[in-house]
């Protein structure tokens, strides 16, 4: 069966860092990286966005889902704001398509969160606007793997695992 890999976690934990390794590493994987569903000059989060975000994340992973080829979809996103609304339509949009999903949280400590965002060389106001809404991702009943003190490639190699990929 094929596998929705989902990796979410709080702004600058490394999704995508993650991602483009495990695409590397996973044979017969397709990735989508949240941030090509909505590239748009200048971006606004509206609800005209909000709906082509979702039609496009749709779109894609159909797409994805449905191709013989590949086995594995790596996805990842952020659950902050209405994303994770958009996410679970997503999701109902992809119920007849046949596949486990398998939702894995990245986390790490507020000091490794902050230090990776400025390395980053993201905004103090997007900084403080991650910290203030990390707490939302503890809540969720999902795998967790604590990054503070892995490297991208011991995260990537715990994730195979997790999974069974």
């Amino acid at each position: 069966m094929k596998k929705l890999l989902f990796i979410h976690g709080p702004n600058g934990v490394g999704k995508s860092t993650l991602c483009s390794l495990l695409s590397k590493e996973i044979m017969n994987s397709a990735w989508l990286e949240s941030e090509w569903a909505r590239c748009i000059t200048p971006f606004v989060f509206n609800e005209d966005i909000e709906i082509l975000t979702e039609k496009n994340m749709t779109s894609i992973l159909r797409n994805y889902l449905e191709c013989d080829f590949i086995k594995v979809v790596i996805f990842n996103w952020g659950f902050h704001e209405s994303r994770k609304k958009i996410f679970e339509r997503v999701l109902k949009n992809l119920e007849d398509v046949e596949y486990e999903y398998i939702p894995i949280t990245l986390k790490c400590s507020l000091e490794e969160n902050i230090s990776r965002m400025r390395i980053d060389e993201r905004s103090n106001a997007r900084i403080e606007k991650a910290i203030r809404i990390r707490g939302i991702y503890e809540e969720l009943p999902y795998m967790k793997v604590d990054t503070t003190d892995l490297t991208p490639e011991q995260t990537m190699k715990e994730i195979v695992k997790l999974a069974k990929l």
